[in-house]
């Protein structure tokens, strides 16, 4: 806008100066009448040298244009020379004008610099301020929100236990009570006297799976019992597949690691003595039979099926010790133990016994009262 101004002042000063130069030496201003003025003596005398008054009047006519040719020429001379000087002035005027204006708006510049530079000082130290508080408060929510969470998940975990807790203790107690429905319809099956052994091998299976998904749900001597009721299921069809045999020989041998108990311990070995018994292995068969009757010379059945696998096997002194087992089994068990060897000797056991005079004497006697009953 200064500059804009400079320019229109300097053709204005110009303007004023080439008028001005006009109006003071104008040829329109400058009277154009011109006389001579020449004394009446030297008229008359001259009119003498002249032959006309025409050649007088045109010379004065003459000379009155050259006059002024000469005029117009200095007139237009002296009109240049203030126009041109008028131009130089204004232009030193409007350049010193300018320099005056580009000088101060300079230095307005440099004053509007130093203040830009000022605020600038104080723009950046407010954004480090900010910076600093923005950190320090970053830092504070940083910290509270740390604390926050660790609280909030010290009391998630806390529930969540709680709840995990809570579920384990309600899924075990179904378990639980899963495990006693199977183990009654074991026992209604057992009460039955004929037992369907695929559905027993269901619930003995079921048992066996749950408590090893909830360890410690029952104790030792409870899983050697069921181990011992599902080996049983796999003894009457060992002589069926040879891995039917392995599978059976498994399940009793991890029933007799966890039990302690004589009676467990010794439906264990009669069920050994079962499968050896089925696949014609009665060496094996008389060994398991033996060690129950180590544990419990008082269990006559079983002194009753021990001295039936001495008969079948008839070694040696066999037949001798079979008559031994027998008498004892009388002994103990009475007229049950005589109903059960007659039951045994009806069904054809005892055939090496039978077939010596001496032996099957002794037998007809041992059970002779039942035999007339």
């Amino acid at each position: 806008m200064k500059k804009e101004l400079v320019a229109i002042s300097i053709v204005f000063l110009s303007l004023s100066i080439m008028f001005t130069g006009m109006f003071l030496i104008n040829p329109k201003i400058i009277n154009n009448n011109y006389s001579i003025n020449l004394p009446k003596e030297t008229l008359e005398k001259n009119l003498e040298e002249y032959k006309s008054i025409q050649q007088l009047e045109r010379y004065k006519r003459e000379l009155k244009e050259q006059y002024n040719d000469n005029i117009d020429y200095l007139n237009n001379k002296f009109n240049t020379m203030i126009s041109l000087l008028g131009i130089a002035v204004s232009v030193w005027i409007g350049l010193n004008i300018y320099n005056i204006l580009q000088k101060s708006e300079l230095d307005n510049l440099k004053q509007d610099i130093e203040k830009l530079s000022k605020k600038k000082g104080e723009l950046e130290k407010s954004i480090i301020s900010l910076k600093n508080k923005s950190k320090e408060d970053l830092n504070k929510i940083e910290i509270d929100y740390k604390n926050r969470f660790s609280k909030l998940k010290h009391t998630y975990n806390q529930k969540s236990n709680h709840i995990d807790q809570l579920t384990l203790k309600l899924n075990r107690s179904m378990a639980e009570l899963e495990i006693e429905t199977n183990y009654i319809k074991i026992k209604q099956l057992e009460d039955k006297g004929t037992i369907e052994i695929l559905e027993f091998r269901k619930y003995c299976e079921k048992i066996l799976e749950l408590t090893n998904k909830y360890i410690d749900i029952k104790d030792n001597e409870f899983l050697a019992e069921i181990y011992n009721k599902l080996g049983w299921t796999y003894v009457s069809v060992a002589t069926i597949d040879e891995r039917l045999y392995k599978t059976a020989k498994t399940l009793l041998n991890k029933a007799l690691e966890l039990s302690e108990d004589v009676f467990i311990i010794e439906s264990i070995n009669y069920n050994f003595a079962e499968l050896e018994r089925c696949i014609g292995n009665t060496d094996n068969a008389i060994y398991y039979l033996k060690q129950i009757y180590e544990e419990n010379l008082y269990n006559f059945h079983n002194s009753i099926e021990l001295a039936s696998e001495l008969d079948r096997r008839n070694k040696d002194d066999d037949l001798d010790k079979a008559m031994e087992y027998l008498n004892e089994a009388v002994d103990i068990g009475e007229f049950k133990a005589k109903e059960h060897i007659f039951k045994i000797k009806n069904a054809e056991g005892f055939l090496n016994l039978s077939m010596s005079n001496e032996y099957n004497r002794e037998l007809e006697k041992l059970i002779n009262p039942y035999d007339k009953v």
